[in-house]
């Protein structure tokens, strides 16, 4: 038998807590009190209740319907609260394609994509993101549908900014370990530099299942800017960078690409923000000629993200 517990705190301006608690039986062999006869997994009810009750029907993952309910109802219990231990926030994002970090396409439709922030004090975070194929796709057949879990510690130094992550990747089937993989990150970057902010940060892919990709290495030497742009509550971001790989995941090794990422962050009200970015990227090195490349041609994608503080 599996248990779901949800729970809810929010405090109002006179300090006073208001607890609920959901709590969700379900059996393998049906869910009575979810109001479904047949539900293979505690996913299936939380998208029953989800789903049809407090979201509209969108093809989204049920982790990524928890992920926007527990982020409304933070930013709205946490709201006015200024001496809160936790803090953090919520965005859910548009793009033309998904691309990832390593340069690969993993799905060239258009995919919806959340996470949710929460910081622990000063010096830990943890994240969950998620996307999801708006190809017409069954969700948990494409590549575009993922789940992660971040799990950060960051400290700054004086001038130098230290972070290590770690992180484990849900690929494709939610409910099976078969292909999935857990990465180690590392990365330091100087962040008094005028505008501009230096940055090397480096991950580890280790093996889960016996159909996830190859262990290995990446590494990125980049630099992150914000300018003001003059215009009322809106400003530039840049981030520049270019990623070399050991052949992690039984890729080409060597150089990968050089990648720019622009954003226009405009300002909503205290707490809300729109980014409007696009990512554009060439391979280097061998990517054009080997067959097992990385990526191979010249790639652009729009994003469109709300983001939410709390």
């Amino acid at each position: 038998m599996h248990e779901v517990h949800i729970k809810v705190a929010s405090m109002g301006n006179v300090g006073r807590m208001r607890c609920v608690e959901r709590k969700i039986r379900c059996r393998l062999n049906g869910c009575r009190r979810a109001g479904i006869r047949h539900a293979p997994s505690v996913f299936d009810a939380c998208e029953h209740l989800l789903g049809n009750r407090w979201l509209p029907r969108l093809k989204i993952s049920p982790l990524s319907r928890i992920s926007v309910v527990i982020g409304v109802l933070l930013c709205q219990s946490l709201h006015g609260q200024e001496n809160s231990l936790l803090s953090g926030s919520f965005s859910t994002t548009f793009n033309t394609a998904y691309i990832g970090k390593i340069g690969t396409v993993f799905d060239r439709g258009p995919t919806l994509a959340q996470y949710l922030d929460i910081n622990i004090g000063s010096d830990w975070t943890v994240e969950l993101w998620s996307s999801t194929n708006l190809s017409g796709e069954p969700y948990n057949t494409t590549y575009g549908d993922e789940v992660d879990l971040f799990f950060t510690w960051h400290h700054r130094f004086d001038d130098i900014r230290v972070s290590l992550t770690g992180a484990y990747f849900f690929l494709v089937d939610l409910e099976r370990l078969n292909n999935d993989v857990w990465i180690g990150e590392a990365e330091i970057s100087y962040v008094k530099w005028g505008y501009f902010q230096p940055y090397l940060s480096t991950r580890y892919f280790g093996k889960i299942g016996s159909e996830s990709p190859e262990r290995g290495c990446f590494a990125w030497l980049g630099i992150r800017s914000t300018f003001p742009t003059g215009i009322r509550q809106t400003s530039l971001t840049l981030d520049l960078s270019a990623a070399e790989s050991d052949g992690a995941l039984g890729k080409t090794s060597g150089l990968v690409y050089a990648r720019a990422v622009v954003g226009l962050p405009i300002k909503l009200g205290e707490h809300a923000t729109l980014v409007p970015s696009i990512l554009l990227q060439t391979p280097m090195g061998d990517q054009k000629r080997h067959p097992l490349p990385y990526t191979e041609r010249n790639e652009a994608v729009g994003s469109l993200a709300l983001t939410f503080t709390f």
